[in-house]
């Protein structure tokens, strides 16, 4: 018998082997590990880009078929409807009063101040005239922030123009653009 038999055979009939302990080339090697490893993430990433994909595509198709409320037509997002007060006047047309749940006025926005422009720009979405009306980059910081270290105050993603959509068209207000 040799030095590398075994004497004692395996349940299997067939007699156990020693294995090598040394390491072995293909293990050990860090390009080899490396490519994997990018192999893995490669096809991971792509797989998450087709599903995402697929599942964009099916939200798409479902607000399109107004399976999340009918879709605002160009008339009312150009012209909102603002519930605005009603103004009582005498005969001689001085406001003897006015009627409101909520005191509003029209104005044009070469009334507003620049400074009151500026202001909201800042406090609210800094980067307003970079983006498309969806800032990534505050919902990445969000995301991170909030999932992935836990900070209640990671502070808000959303942008004027998705502030502005949900309070004129947020499901609050759903019941009265549908009417």
């Amino acid at each position: 018998m040799s030095a590398n038999e075994n004497p004692y055979p395996s349940a299997f009939g067939s007699s156990i082997s020693q294995t090598n302990n040394a390491p072995s080339e293909n293990s050990d090697n860090p390009k080899r590990n490396f490519k994997r490893i990018w192999f893995i993430l490669s096809i991971t990433a792509v797989v998450c880009f087709i599903a995402g994909s697929i599942a964009f595509y099916v939200l798409v198709k479902q607000v399109k078929a107004g399976k999340y409320g009918e879709l605002p037509d160009s008339e009312v997002l150009e012209n909102p409807k603002n519930p605005l007060a009603t103004n009582v006047f005498t005969s001689d047309g001085k406001i003897l009063g006015k009627y409101y749940r909520e005191r509003r006025t029209n104005i044009t926005y070469e009334e507003l101040s620049p400074h009151l422009i500026n202001a909201l720009i800042a406090t609210e979405d800094e980067r307003f005239r970079e983006h498309a009306g969806i800032d990534f980059r505050a919902l990445a910081r969000v995301a991170v922030k909030t999932i992935l270290f836990n900070e209640s105050s990671a502070g808000g993603g959303s942008t004027l123009s998705q502030q502005l959509a949900k309070n004129l068209f947020g499901l609050r207000n759903l019941h009265q653009h549908n009417n």
